[in-house]
């Protein structure tokens, strides 16, 4: 898999990709951060990093507990995401787009 990612590390291959299938016989890596490495290469990774670092770190105590269940749930896909592929692009961006609700950036652009 190593070989793959190499051939392709800035932006990777794309969601949606087979390239796995064509080669192992079987659909994905089994890994999240492999998947992910395979669909948007280094580029994407860096920043869907940056985008959990910013939503997360908006976060602040007065909003938490609205989102405590979903910054626990989020932490689970994350640690399942070592054994299997559950961080499918829709199911990331669905879950930043809650916890990034309940940040206080959201709540200052609306008092404004």
């Amino acid at each position: 898999m190593g070989n793959y990612i190499n051939k392709k590390p800035i932006l990777g291959y794309g969601f949606y990709n087979d390239i796995i299938a064509k080669e192992l016989g079987y659909g994905n890596p089994q890994n999240a951060i492999l998947k992910f490495l395979l669909d948007v290469g280094i580029v994407g990774l860096v920043l869907y990093g940056i985008m959990v670092w910013k939503s997360f770190k908006g976060i602040d105590s007065p909003t938490l507990y609205k989102v405590y269940p979903m910054v626990g749930f989020y932490y689970a896909m994350i640690m399942a995401g070592l054994v299997e592929i559950n961080l499918t692009h829709m199911v990331v961006f669905m879950a930043m787009a809650i916890v990034y609700s309940g940040s206080k950036h959201i709540h200052r652009r609306l008092v404004i």
